[in-house]
Formats: structure tokens, sequence, C-alpha cells
């Protein structure tokens, strides 16, 4: 093969490994470290490489300065994260170190069962913001006192297509409920920030009149949407089944909430759904049989 006919130098600029996070805490955490630990080995490698003979690699790299690498010397790690109290010190150093590596560590979607603190909020500050996709926190337990604060870390990812907030506890909601911007303001005006949003997942968390005052200013339909456990009247069911996410859900989940007396209105939500929904959840809601039986009428 003469000059002419030579490939062309080629590099590798993006692996994609998401989709590893299960429901193996065991799993998760070894994956967790491998994509830690292969930040500090790139590291290493660009130190070896300035000091093929040093014998004190891991010391020098830990002691060089920050260094910056061309674009085209870089490549990108795509993984999904599974944060937990045994995790999260190794990804906030891992994340913090991406500057001063060749090999860049981006996040695609975030779950996490853990305490939901300053520490994790800070962990979030270092993430991509134009990269996350999903932020899970579904079965996290929110402690901060500036629920505002954490938000305003959540609604930098501008590109997040699905977000399931954590539980707050009621001596959060009661603390904030008494300030002249209740939680649920305070949610709506976050939530309106989020440009390509199509999924929410609140739970557990009182909404009674008030899910129009969290939903009204979105700027995107939604598809999927969970309220489960959220006190809903017949206000908001009527809301939900009159405004431009209905006709385009194709997952809701209305579990925890007594349906039986507002059964009409939960019928009229269910007809504007029909054209796109393909899974409903109501259970706990005290529908019976005979109810059930209209919903198929």
């Amino acid at each position: 093969m003469d000059d002419s006919q030579q490939l062309p130098n080629r590099r590798l600029q993006q692996l994609d490994m998401t989709g590893l996070v299960n429901q193996n805490i065991w799993w998760n955490l070894t994956i967790m470290r491998l994509w830690a630990s292969s930040i500090s080995r790139a590291q290493l490698y660009v130190s070896s490489q300035h000091d093929p003979q040093s014998q004190t690699r891991d010391q020098e790299a830990k002691a060089s300065p920050v260094t910056t690498f061309p674009k085209e010397m870089c490549m990108e790690l795509l993984v999904d994260l599974q944060v937990s109290s045994s995790s999260k010190k190794f990804l906030k150093e891992a994340f913090s170190a991406n500057a001063n590596s060749p090999l860049h560590l981006k996040c695609q979607d975030l779950y996490t069962t853990d305490i939901i603190d300053h520490d994790f909020g800070q962990l979030l500050s270092l993430l991509d913001p134009l990269t996350i996709r999903r932020v899970d926190l579904n079965y996290g337990k929110i402690i901060l006192n500036d629920v505002g604060w954490f938000l305003s870390q959540i609604t930098t990812f501008q590109n997040l297509q699905s977000l399931k907030l954590p539980s707050f506890s009621e001596q959060e909601i009661q603390k904030m409920n008494s300030t002249p911007k209740t939680l649920v303001d305070i949610l709506a005006a976050e939530l309106s920030k989020l440009k390509h949003l199509r999924e929410i997942s609140v739970h557990s968390l009182c909404l009674s009149d008030k899910v129009e005052d969290l939903l009204r200013d979105l700027p995107c339909s939604l598809e999927s949407l969970q309220l489960s456990f959220c006190s809903l009247t017949t206000k908001d069911l009527i809301y939900l089944a009159r405004n431009q996410h209905s006709t385009h859900l194709i997952k809701l989940d209305l579990a925890g909430n007594k349906l039986t007396d507002q059964l009409d209105a939960f019928l009229e939500l269910l007809k504007s759904a029909s054209n796109s929904l393909k899974w409903l959840n109501v259970t706990k809601c005290g529908i019976k049989d005979s109810d059930f039986h209209k919903t198929l009428s």
C-alpha cells in the first residue's frame, strides 16, 4: 500500500459503557470503582510517558500540576452512575480529576439510594451538564435545609429527559410551606427550566389542588408521570385530563391516591390518555372490580 492509500490516523473519541447498572449493589459498586480507577490509571500512563524510567509514578501523578490535553488526545468514557455511601467519595475524586486526565468520565444516567446531602449536591456540580439524560433519586432521602439550592443543581442539566424526585420529610415540607414560597412553588419554578423533560416522578408529597401549579409551566409534554401517594383531588385529576400532557402520556402511575370518590374525573383522564397510554398503575387506590369494569366500557 503506497502513501496515497494509507488509512487516516483515527482516534477513539468516545466509549459508551452505559447500561451496566442493575439491582445488584455489589456489582454496581465494583463497576463504580472501575470507572474511578480508569481515571487514575490514565493519569499514571501520561506520567509514565513523560518519565518512563520513574519508579514513583503514582506519587508524581498526584504531585503533578493540572495538565490540559488537546481535544484530539482526549477520550470520553460514557457511563451510568449508582451513587451510594460507599462510592460517593471516590466518584467525587474521579470527576474532580477529569481535567487532569486524557480520559474524561461522562455520566448519562444517575441513580442513588443514598441520603441526599450537600456532598451529593457537590458531586452533581462536577458532572457534565450537557451529558446527563436521567436522574433517578426515587429511593433517596433528602436531608437538606436548602432544597432550592439542590434543585438548582439539577436544573443545570439542560438535556435532562427524566427526573425522579426523592422523598421529603414532613419536617422539611412544613418548614418550607411556612415560607412565602412553598415546596411546590420551588419545584415548579425549577422544573420549568428543563426544556427536554419528558418524565417526572413525585411520591409521598401532598399535592392536593396543586398539580396544575406544579406542571403548568413545563416546556414539553410529558410521556411518563408518577404522582403516587400525593393525595390528589378531583381538581387535580380534571386538570390532568384536560391539559396538554394527557394526550402524550405513555406511562401513568397514580398509586396510593383515593380515586373511588372521584371516579368520573379519573375516567375522564383515562379517556383523554387512551390513544397513547400503555402502562397504568392504580394499586392502593380503592378501586373495586365494579369500578374497574367502568374503565373498560
